[in-house]
């Protein structure tokens, strides 16, 4: 199992961290030539948060890019291409509506034999809460305007993360409750900070607390 989960590709805060984890995702690739599968949930017509994500990408020294739209670009034809990437990106976004897109176009299982596979999923914000069993801590910070029942999720890791701790930290209490009540571990991780999965090992990067038990360590 290869994932590498940020809280934000470009923050403003602990970029020496950041470039720790950039610099492990390159060594887990360990191809002068390597693809990325950018995964849409929303169809990016401004090409905003495309252009944000390949130049991520490009400051790496990776430039072969593959787009692919689950939304109103939608083509199956392109599913192929995209799990042949030795990357692919679920970026960040509103939790609810990305899982939902993921379920509608039937995705959620190619992507856990993709990693089965070998393959690595970089996940940013709530493309890191797709790893988890479900997205049930997106409740704080996040809208379900699609109405969405089934959070269940890829279930690649056994635990939730909680990005951006560094504005949602206010949260605490209601994490703590629900953690106790869902019996289930969340990791609170600050933009810039990361966590790197490599086989059933786990790597925090900086200071991540982690909410169990209704108790934040």
């Amino acid at each position: 199992m290869n994932l590498v989960l940020y809280s934000k590709l470009e923050p403003e805060i602990n970029l020496d961290t950041q470039d720790k984890i950039n610099k492990a995702l390159l060594e887990m690739v360990n191809n002068d030539d390597a693809t990325v599968g950018l995964i849409e949930h929303t169809t990016d017509k401004e090409n905003k948060y495309y252009k944000k994500n390949v130049d991520f990408y490009n400051k790496l020294g990776i430039y072969n890019i593959l787009r692919f739209d689950l939304d109103e670009r939608y083509d199956q034809l392109f599913e192929e291409k995209l799990f042949k990437c030795d990357i692919i990106h679920l970026p960040g976004g509103n939790t609810y509506y990305f899982l939902y897109m993921l379920k509608k176009q039937n995705m959620i299982y190619r992507l856990q034999e993709y990693i089965k596979s070998g393959g690595i999923i970089v996940g940013v914000s709530a493309g890191a809460l797709m790893v988890s069993p479900t997205i049930g801590s997106a409740q704080f910070g996040d809208e379900n305007h699609v109405a969405l029942d089934d959070l269940s999720a890829l279930g690649l890791v056994p635990f939730e993360i909680m990005p951006h701790w560094n504005k949602w930290s206010r949260y605490l209490a209601d994490l703590q409750k629900y953690s106790l009540s869902n019996n289930v571990n969340i990791y609170t991780v600050c933009d810039g900070e990361g966590i790197i999965v490599q086989e059933n090992y786990v790597k925090l990067y900086d200071d991540i607390g982690i909410i169990g038990n209704g108790v934040y360590i």
